[in-house]
This record gives structure tokens, C-alpha cells and sequence, in this order.
């Protein structure tokens, strides 16, 4: 068995991996075949293959039919960093697209999109304004708010 030492997990029903290593964002319902005690909505989750090896880590939601939302492939966490990364790489390719340099409205972040599923940022003139549709997001909103304020000078 493959795994990370001390971090929760989800483990999947044999030959229902393949999704998640073709990279597809959703763990649904149906592919969990058990999951650890007492795992809380939005909590970080490593998913594994029916053998225990770690194929990506995500967001866990005991009550929707997407169980988790994957925010990386592999077995190292989706930790603080690897997500503030991400956003920063968001916004990085925004700024560096020649057609958005004239509109001062426009998407920042677009959940899936930009591999921050639950997470959906806008630009409105000074004011940056934010969707979490995830308790996983939710949990990360302060830090969220601080690399938006800092990266853009908008007001989250």
C-alpha cells in the first residue's frame, strides 16, 4: 500500500481510478468505495486506488454527488502552497493575454478551468469579487483574499 502518512483519504472501488488519472476534476459518488472516520465537508483527502495507492488529493463533500474535487494528480498533497501556485498562475496568464489588457471586467479564475475547482474569481474595474461553491474553498478563503489583494490591488 502507497500512501501518505497521516493524511485522510478516499478510497476508490477497483477499475473506477482511470478518471482520475486521465486528470478529470470530479470524483463522483459512486466510484468511493470507503472513505476515513469523520471526514469533514471541505476537508483535504488523498484518493486512492482500490490497492492504497495515492492518485491525486482533493476536496472532500460527503453530501454531493461529486465527492471530491481533485486539485492535483499524484501522490503529493494539494497543500497551501501547490494552491496559492495555482491561483498565482491564474491570474499570471490573464495579465499576460494581450486581448484582456483593454477591459478592466473580467474573469479571473474560472474554477475547473484553471484546476482551483469550487473557486470562481472576477475583476470588476478596482474590486475583485469571489464564488466559493466548495467548503474546501471556503476554508482557504483568508488566504485566498490575501494573494488576490496582493496580486491584483483590487479590493477582494
Amino acid at each position: 500500500m502507497i500512501h501518505s502518512a497521516g493524511m485522510t483519504w478516499v478510497q476508490l472501488h477497483p477499475g473506477r481510478e482511470r478518471s482520475v488519472l486521465r486528470r478529470h476534476p470530479w470524483v463522483l459518488s459512486g466510484a468511493v468505495a470507503r472513505s476515513a472516520p469523520g471526514l469533514a465537508p471541505g476537508e483535504l483527502v488523498q484518493v486512492r486506488s482500490a490497492q492504497g495507492e495515492a492518485l491525486a488529493s482533493g476536496d472532500w463533500s460527503p453530501h454531493s454527488k461529486i465527492r471530491v474535487r481533485v486539485l492535483r494528480v499524484g501522490k503529493e498533497p494539494a497543500d497551501a502552497a501547490f494552491v496559492d501556485a495555482r491561483l498565482r498562475a491564474a491570474l499570471a496568464r490573464r495579465a499576460a493575454e494581450p486581448a484582456l489588457s483593454d477591459t478592466d471586467a473580467l474573469r479571473l479564475v474560472n474554477a475547473e478551468g484553471d484546476g482551483l475547482p469550487g473557486l470562481v474569481v472576477d475583476r470588476y474595474a478596482g474590486h475583485v469579487v469571489v464564488r466559493v461553491s466548495t467548503a474546501g474553498m471556503l476554508r482557504r478563503l483568508p488566504e485566498l483574499a490575501e494573494t488576490l489583494a496582493s496580486a491584483t490591488g483590487a479590493v477582494a
